[in-house]
């Protein structure tokens, strides 16, 4: 099946998560996965990541810079879970760190500035 016939649900419905308290959250539905990848679409772990890391953020602070890194393929048949550090929370600027995980293994890292 193209990718584009996959999407049978809004982009806003793919991109639902949900708290799993502690900083760590889930993907409601299974990533979506192009005809020509080993894996999950990467951007949509990239949007997942920056919307879980904006819940950990405090103001109204937009995010200014996302550095992205993918170590290996996301699963395509499972939730992804995604688990934010903290790394500096200020009154102007707030840094994130990403971590999305498959079955037990790190697929990709965010870096995130707000």
């Amino acid at each position: 099946m193209e990718f584009s016939k996959s999407l049978n649900r809004s982009f806003p419905d793919y991109m639902k998560f949900v708290s799993l308290g502690n900083d760590e959250f889930q993907s409601v539905r299974k990533p979506l996965k192009p005809v020509v990848a080993a894996g999950a679409y990467g951007g949509h772990l990239v949007g997942q990541s920056m919307m879980v890391a904006s819940e950990t953020v405090e103001g109204p602070l937009l995010c200014v810079a996302h550095y992205c890194t993918f170590i290996r393929p996301g699963p395509v048949d499972i939730p992804i879970r995604y688990r934010v550090e903290r790394i500096n929370s200020g009154r102007n600027f707030a840094i994130r760190a990403v971590y999305a995980y498959g079955v037990e293994k790190l697929g990709e890292l965010s870096k995130i500035v707000f």
